[in-house]
This record gives C-alpha cells, sequence and structure tokens, in this order.
C-alpha cells in the first residue's frame, strides 16, 4: 500500500486520512504546519465589524474557526468563500454562503469583481494573505476591515518513509523542506498556488487535481500511483 505523508495540522488532518483510507492509500501524519490563532485584539475588531458589515470574504476554514469557534457568524451579512469545504464551515457556524469559488482566490475575485462598490467587506486572512485579493478588495469596495486571523508556522516534519506526500498549502512545503527533499517521493499539490510554490522551489509536482480540494487531490493521487503500479508490472 502506498504510503502517502498528509502534511497539514493535526486538527485538519483528518478528512485527508479518511479519504486516503477510501482511496487505497495508507496516510502517514507529518505535520509540516502548525496554526497560530490571532490574539482577541486582532480578532474582536474583526468580528465586530462583521456584525455591520455587508460581505464576509472567507477564503479558508481557519479563517472562520479562528472568528467564530462556537458559531454565531452574522446571517445578514453575504459570505463569499473559497472551496466547498470553507462553504460548509460558514454554514456551520451560522453565516450564509453567496458566492464560492472552485479555482482559489483568483476566481473568487472574478466572482466578486462589479458586486462590491459601495459595500462593506471584512476579509479575515493568514498572516502570508495573498496581497492581490486584499488590493482588489481595497479598489472595489466602500470600506474594507483586512486583519490577520491566523498565521501557518512551517515546522520540519518526522523522518517517517513515505512514498508520496501531498502538500496543502506553500508553508507545509516550507516546513518539509527544512528538513528532508522531495527526492523519490511521488508529490501531489491540492491547488495552483502550491503548485507554483513547488515550482518555485525547482520542483514540477506530479499531480495537481483540476479542481481544488481534499478529496480532489487525494483521488488525483490514487489514480497516479495505481497507473505507475500498472506500469511497473507490465
Amino acid at each position: 500500500m502506498t504510503r502517502v505523508a498528509v502534511t497539514t495540522e493535526l486538527g485538519g488532518a483528518e478528512r485527508i486520512g479518511d479519504e486516503a483510507v477510501a482511496a487505497g492509500l495508507e496516510p502517514i501524519y507529518l505535520p509540516c504546519i502548525r496554526i497560530e490563532v490571532s490574539p482577541p485584539e486582532l480578532l474582536d475588531p474583526m468580528r465586530a465589524a462583521a456584525a455591520d458589515a455587508d460581505w464576509v470574504i472567507c477564503t479558508s476554514q481557519r479563517a472562520v474557526s479562528a472568528l467564530w469557534p462556537a458559531g454565531g457568524m452574522p446571517t445578514h451579512a453575504m459570505v463569499a468563500t473559497v472551496g466547498a469545504a470553507t462553504a460548509r464551515a460558514v454554514m456551520a457556524a451560522g453565516g450564509r454562503v453567496e458566492v464560492t469559488g472552485t479555482g482559489g482566490a483568483a476566481t473568487l475575485r472574478e466572482l466578486l469583481r462589479g458586486r462590491l462598490a459601495g459595500q462593506t467587506v471584512v476579509f479575515p486572512h493568514a498572516r502570508a494573505a495573498d496581497r492581490v485579493t486584499v488590493e482588489m478588495l481595497r479598489s472595489e469596495a466602500g470600506k474594507v476591515v483586512a486583519g490577520v486571523a491566523y498565521d501557518t508556522v512551517p515546522m520540519a516534519p518526522p523522518s517517517d518513509p513515505v512514498d508520496a506526500v501531498i502538500f496543502g498549502s506553500p508553508s507545509a512545503l516550507e516546513g518539509w523542506l527544512l528538513t528532508r527533499d522531495l527526492s523519490g517521493v511521488v508529490v501531489a499539490a491540492i491547488g495552483q498556488t502550491t503548485a507554483a510554490a513547488l515550482r518555485a522551489a525547482g520542483r514540477e509536482p506530479d499531480v495537481v487535481p483540476p479542481v481544488p480540494g481534499v478529496a480532489a487531490v487525494v483521488a488525483a493521487l490514487a489514480t497516479y500511483v495505481n497507473q505507475l503500479s500498472e506500469r511497473s508490472s507490465r
């Protein structure tokens, strides 16, 4: 059975592991990041602003859980998300999803163009936020409250042997490269942003799903390793 390194933080790795098992892969939990939620002095102003906002932009589940860990997300604000998993997190927190981009932040930006004029927008994001998204919001919306909801901190993974590795973010790749390299393993990227980080590090990803997402990247990886196995057995 193909051993696949799951590099996201332990608290968020279970779904990848479940999908891997269902696909006939063996998940090996080797976290390469840890999540540090911002202190109340950064979260409280965004939470308060969201109570009166027209839009809340959520590009990850972590932003939702950082601001509304026990639910209570404003029900009147329209919410724009990246990915179905983030949309589910918003709905679980009580929010109302209006727009969901399936191709990353770039797709979400295009879906929002022309819809934010004169609107108040709250954008809780990671410390390493996509600055293009922030700039687009500031140019399109009437008022933007953007702030750091959490930080994704790279960390070195354990040294367990694996046959493949799934990277869910550039930060996870950065953590992996602290003590390991990418030789001798099949490399999968969850989406184009992470794929670009791999290329910048000198490694073309073997697997990038057409639509970003946990289920998609695991399915694509399983197909790839099965094809490798079939070719080697001929």
